[in-house]
């Protein structure tokens, strides 16, 4: 993926809300560097501790009327630095798998997929357990292929999103 930074990593769209977003190489680096600290030196979080972030809006807008004891992520991890020192012993990576694990069926996911760096997967399901998210988007990254994501699909909007999108499979 450092070959094109720039490029597009990710493209998500959620059909029933009408949200767009798309990130690059570098900036789905910056915003995992940015929510890692957040975790880490604002919230605690360590080896082992399990979490869920959710923030679509396009615009970073907050969360209003939160419960208490609900951190909003839009607001607070923007004043985390975008840069991230890693964990010397970082602990499970995803479901208690080790990071090399989970890169290792990430590897073979791709591999048996026949993905590459030149792929532009369109995608309509989620990501519900561990094994959807290796499959679906983290075997797509290890070999450098970019993402279009779509939540609540319009099926009258697919093809014509296909080909805007450029997509090569999906």
């Amino acid at each position: 993926m450092a070959a094109n930074p720039a490029g597009p990593r990710i493209t998500y769209y959620d059909d029933a809300t009408g949200e767009r977003i798309e990130l690059s190489t570098a900036t789905l680096a910056n915003w995992a560097a940015k929510t890692a600290n957040l975790l880490r030196d604002e919230l605690g979080a360590g080896p082992g501790s399990r979490v869920a972030v959710l923030s679509l809006d396009p615009f970073g807008k907050s969360v209003p009327d939160l419960p208490l004891g609900v951190t909003d992520y839009a607001t607070s991890v923007r004043v985390h630095g975008d840069q991230i020192v890693p964990e010397r012993n970082p602990g499970a990576a995803l479901d208690g798998r080790s990071v090399a694990d989970v890169l290792s069926a990430a590897r073979a996911s791709a591999s048996a997929q026949g993905l590459t760096a030149a792929d532009r997967i369109m995608s309509t399901t989620g990501w519900a357990i561990a094994d959807d998210l290796i499959e679906r988007l983290l075997a797509p990254y290890v070999v450098g292929a970019s993402l279009v994501q779509v939540a609540n699909p319009d099926p009258g909007l697919l093809d014509r999103r296909r080909e805007a999108e450029r997509s090569t499979r999906g």
